[in-house]
């Protein structure tokens, strides 16, 4: 059987899937995706002028557009005295804002610490209109375009994977399609959310909070990180599935149901039956045949004993 995983090379199949190739076209559509976006920045001069930082920042764009906020953090240590005692006070100010989805809305946390233990935490939703000093991108096009690039870069990498290399051998029951579609989309869910947890780290901006344009020590402006693991699963899973169940049903397969099955075995018992009738009746009249040539034989020989 042609559908099953033959280890010790790079071109392991599964159901048809080329497991490596599946796992190399999740790579590509991140790259991809962040090279569009670079692309988008170069020609818009929306938010880079080419330094490493500026780069860091289109990748927080990459991130937003598949609903991946950005998460900046302050950090305030001041140490107070009171009742002649001194006491270390922390504040930690957070910050998460997705310009492309939900874009009229900042979440802030804040949280202080009394000589390192929590003593109060609060969240709250700001009004992008209570923000108008913060540096908050200004984009070029609508949301919408920025939102659409991961759409259609996942889904169009499925769908060239399943078209161009998962074989379609032995493919007669809709299961078997959905199969290749699941290890298709899981490879390429593979690929993207590995270079997806890369790019926490390296698209980090360290000592600077961008949207408050404030630097100091604890400073710092990245993608979210627990956002970025369930959507960084959660888009290619689903649209890169997509586009490999699509990539098979464009090349047309003979799809059988389980009756049509049902009805081919039956006409296949018909004719092997109707084939071992044929093969007994010929048989018959063969041993007829030979039985009317041995009654030939021997009314001649008892003619022959007559005269």
């Amino acid at each position: 059987m042609k559908d099953k995983i033959e280890f010790g090379g790079l071109d392991e199949r599964y159901y048809g899937v080329p497991l490596f190739g599946g796992l190399l076209a999740g790579l590509v559509s991140f790259i991809v995706g962040y090279l569009s976006f670079l692309g988008i920045a170069a020609g818009t001069g929306d938010g880079i002028d080419f330094e490493a930082r500026s780069l860091r920042q289109v990748g927080h764009f990459f991130y937003n557009s598949f609903l991946v906020p950005t998460h900046q953090q302050t950090k305030q240590v001041v140490r107070n005295t009171a009742n002649n005692e001194s006491v270390l006070q922390e504040s930690l100010f957070s910050v998460r804002y997705n310009p492309f989805y939900q874009a009229d809305s900042i979440d802030v946390d804040t949280q202080t610490y009394l000589d390192g233990a929590l003593y109060d935490e609060q969240s709250r939703t700001l009004p992008v209109e209570n923000a108008r000093d913060w540096a908050l991108p200004d984009l070029t096009f609508p949301d919408f375009v920025y939102l659409a690039i991961p759409v259609v870069v996942l889904f169009g990498v499925g769908f060239v994977l399943a078209y161009r290399y998962v074989s379609m051998d032995d493919t007669q029951l809709w299961w078997q399609v959905a199969i290749r579609g699941l290890v298709g989309g899981g490879t390429i869910t593979l690929g993207f959310v590995l270079l997806a947890l890369v790019g926490m780290y390296l698209f980090v901006v360290d000592g600077v909070a961008i949207f408050t344009q404030q630097a100091g020590e604890g400073a710092f402006t990245r993608p979210d990180r627990v956002d970025t693991l369930v959507f960084g699963i959660a888009y290619p899973a689903v649209l890169s599935t997509a586009g490999v169940l699509a990539g098979q049903l464009s090349r047309r397969p003979t799809i059988q149901t389980t009756k049509d099955i049902d009805d081919t075995a039956d006409r296949e018992t018909d004719a092997e039956a109707s084939d071992e009738d044929s093969e007994t009746t010929d048989a018959d009249k063969h041993e007829d045949d030979t039985a009317d040539e041995h009654e030939d034989d021997t009314e001649t020989t008892d003619n022959e004993s007559d005269s």
